[in-house]
């Protein structure tokens, strides 16, 4: 049932999501750079409501931010667990972000709704979502999934392929990335 409505729902929708517009900020807001001073994106924010991509920066922000934010990955399991598959091109490494759900594409997808919405509210406990998989195919079509059920979160397109490059590209000076990976198996050194 919800696979049905999803195709029906991809095969119409094929548009590029538009830039979001700017909002205006505070001197001290527009001067940070770092993640905190992000917008933080719930349903009522207009940044939300125009784009729900997620940058490597909103990920930083919802790992440390972890009452208000909850990553999902919709790889396999065995990406998720850090194994090196045939899917695995383009990416520095294998692992995953550090405290991501693991809800696997194939089961998100063929979940009845009911079950779908009761499994969310039960794990998600009101905090936003970003959803991420391999190189953005998969977090897209959850996000469709997510969008038929009226579930709002962003998706890191980004995905595992810019976050292993970020991991593996971290050094002595600045571990962030590194510092909020599991399971890491550098592909790399």
């Amino acid at each position: 049932m919800l696979l049905c409505l999803f195709f029906a729902f991809s095969a119409c929708s094929t548009d590029v999501m538009p830039e979001p517009s700017p909002t205006p900020a505070t001197e001290a807001e527009s001067s940070a750079e770092s993640p905190a001073a992000r917008p933080v994106y719930t349903p009522e924010s207009p940044t939300q409501s125009e784009t729900n991509i997620a940058t490597r920066e909103d990920v930083l922000f919802a790992l440390t931010h972890p009452d208000e934010w909850q990553i999902i990955d919709v790889r396999t399991y065995e990406e998720w667990s850090g194994e090196t598959i045939s899917q695995s091109g383009g990416a520095f490494g294998m692992g995953r972000i550090a405290n991501s759900l693991h809800l696997d594409w194939l089961i998100l997808r063929d979940m009845p709704q009911n079950e779908l919405l009761a499994y969310l509210e039960d794990v998600l406990d009101g905090r936003n979502i970003i959803i991420y998989c391999h190189s953005g195919a998969r977090s897209t079509q959850a996000m469709a999934v997510f969008e038929l059920l009226d579930v709002i979160a962003l998706n890191y397109q980004g995905s595992w392929i810019d976050w292993s490059q970020a991991v593996s590209e971290a050094d002595e000076s600045d571990s962030t990335f590194f510092d909020f990976t599991e399971a890491w198996t550098d592909f790399v050194s």
